[in-house]
């Protein structure tokens, strides 16, 4: 049998069948197309099936300041843009996700011992013509970023830091190096990958993707004619995918608004916000002073107005 097919899929209903048995119901059946309405829920599939960086438990349920977690950090950025079906893609240490939210619909990849982050997206469950977003489990992201990113037109539109260089401040020049950098011309993103040079970098991708319903219905089909060749890759291969069939990959700016999970300050910094964070935060607060209003802007916008 073919591994790639064993699939299993479960939703919040099915915990009880879980819990009661060690061993997982499965679902051998390939996944089939059914011609109903699209659906008119966006779908958020969060790939988490991979070991953490550091530490032995999966990246989502780790706490990052109080009894938040990871995972909770990017339910609840989403929850505060839009009504989603939420499907997380776990492997290692299936029970600790399970257990700390029986209300997600969860599938697990079977390979992901072998398998990167590519392999585990097309291991979900996806429906044609449904609005999508793809997001690693191991980040934090903003509510405002997801905003950004659900308003932006186009078939492949994903995150990209072009302030991403004050955030490696500290850190190794290995991490420089395994980033996962991207090159933009002309407002498309024209090369993405951790292979690219440093100083040839416009920008990290920041691990949040948004496809129309067009780019799902390729995805789709690239998940069942290339399962097999493409499930060792991660995320900039599908956007490289992409790209080879004639969609324009764009770029949704954003400076902060996220962190990684496998940098400490950098997540301080998410959870206690920039400079500009917090005179927000205090503008309708001083009495004897004043605080004027910001004014944000990208740096192309910088560059061209």
């Amino acid at each position: 049998m073919d591994k790639n097919m064993d699939i299993k899929h479960w939703t919040p209903n099915q915990r009880s069948t879980h819990r009661a048995s060690p061993m997982l119901q499965r679902n051998r059946a390939k996944r089939k197309r059914v011609t109903q309405p699209y659906p008119t829920k966006p779908r958020v599939i969060i790939l988490g099936a991979g070991r953490p960086h550091r530490g032995d438990r999966p990246s989502a349920v780790l706490h990052t300041s109080g009894e938040k977690r990871v995972l909770d950090w990017t339910l609840g950025a989403f929850n505060q843009v839009m009504q989603a079906e939420v499907h997380f893609i776990s492997g290692y240490r299936l029970d600790d996700i399970v257990s700390t939210y029986p209300d997600i619909h969860i599938s697990v990849n079977p390979n992901w011992e072998s398998q990167g982050s590519l392999g585990s997206l097309l291991a979900a469950p996806l429906n044609p013509g449904q609005t999508t977003y793809v997001c690693y489990a191991d980040i934090v992201i903003s509510s405002d970023s997801v905003r950004l990113l659900s308003q932006a037109d186009g078939d492949v539109n994903l995150l990209a830091d072009r302030s991403w260089r004050h955030r490696y401040e500290g850190r190794s020049d290995t991490d420089l190096a395994s980033a996962e950098k991207l090159c933009i011309a002309d407002n498309l993103v024209v090369e993405i990958g951790s292979d690219i040079p440093v100083e040839k970098a416009d920008g990290e991708f920041v691990g949040l993707v948004k496809l129309s319903p067009a780019a799902v219905d390729h995805l789709l089909e690239i998940a069942e004619s290339k399962r097999q060749t493409l499930g060792s890759f991660g995320i900039p291969r599908l956007i490289q995918e992409f790209q080879d069939a004639g969609f324009k990959v764009r770029p949704i700016e954003i400076e902060g608004g996220w962190a990684e999970l496998n940098a400490p300050q950098d997540l301080a910094r998410f959870a206690l916000g920039t400079k500009a964070d917090t005179l927000e935060r205090l503008r309708p607060l001083v009495r004897h002073s004043c605080i004027g209003e910001q004014v944000t802007f990208t740096v192309d916008q910088w560059q061209t107005d």
